[in-house]
């Protein structure tokens, strides 16, 4: 059976350049995005196999994503596929949701894929089950969201994403409720166990981004979350209208320590 693992990514992120070795199979990515597609994808799919790790078999998609829609994209989904070895197949569901950042994916733009399963991500042992006689690796475009909140692909997972933002947004504001009544101190500690909830990906990010650097990153990153929201919410229309208001407060200059 074909294990499906989902990754949630505020940014695009550069993790790196894979080098090939004697226990690693590559595919060249075939796009089978539906015609019409808002982005193109191309690149590798890779496969490392170590006999010796507790995660024996590891995936990872390297290449390239391009905006052909003429307009900014705030949220792609692209669907990740691997098949025709007797080793678990990959399928893969890898969502970049731009909504609390600043940056967005532009017209006519390319940016780079580097991507592998999380870390920690059990993988069961090879089935002697029939596989397809010839490798192949996909990538599919499913669903985009420009910034005036119209959409592209398959309209089920956007109320999935509208529940998503509108906890984000709920907890990204009950830590700047804590920051303003509480101080620096209490809102670290809370950030640190909001980071810990894998439903707040981007308090996760956040903290991520601004390790070993002092509180004040962690300070700016939370207003510039805010204000990146605030800004796509005052963009977006349709049904996207329904989703709450989204207010900044005023905060003090914090020094760097």
């Amino acid at each position: 059976m074909r294990q499906r693992v989902q990754i949630v990514a505020m940014l695009w992120v550069l993790l790196g350049v894979s080098v090939p070795c004697c226990c690693q199979i590559k595919w060249a990515l075939q796009d089978v995005s539906d015609e019409g597609s808002p982005l193109r994808v191309s690149g590798t799919i890779s496969l490392q196999d170590d006999p010796s790790k507790a995660i024996r078999y590891t995936y990872r998609a390297e290449g390239s994503v391009s905006n052909e829609s003429g307009r900014e994209v705030v949220l792609a989904v692209i669907h990740f596929e691997a098949s025709g070895l007797k080793v678990p197949a990959l399928n893969l569901n890898h969502i970049v949701d731009r909504f609390f950042s600043p940056t967005v994916l532009r017209a006519a733009e390319t940016e780079k894929i580097d991507l592998s399963l999380p870390e920690g991500t059990p993988q069961p042992e090879p089935e002697e089950v029939d596989h397809d006689p010839v490798s192949v690796a996909t990538a599919e475009v499913t669903f985009v969201q420009f910034v005036d909140g119209s959409t592209w692909g398959d309209a089920d997972p956007s109320l999935r994403f509208i529940v998503s933002r509108k906890n984000t947004l709920n907890e990204l504001n009950r830590l700047n409720e804590v920051l303003d009544e509480q101080g620096v101190e209490a809102f670290t500690r809370e950030l640190s166990i909001s980071a810990a909830d894998p439903q707040f990906t981007a308090s996760g990010a956040l903290v991520w981004n601004c390790k070993m650097k002092p509180s004040s990153c962690l300070i700016d990153g939370l207003h510039s979350m805010l204000l990146a929201a605030a800004e796509h919410q005052a963009e977006m229309k349709d049904c996207w209208d329904a989703f709450p208001d989204v207010e900044v407060a005023e905060h003090p200059v914090i020094s760097p320590e």
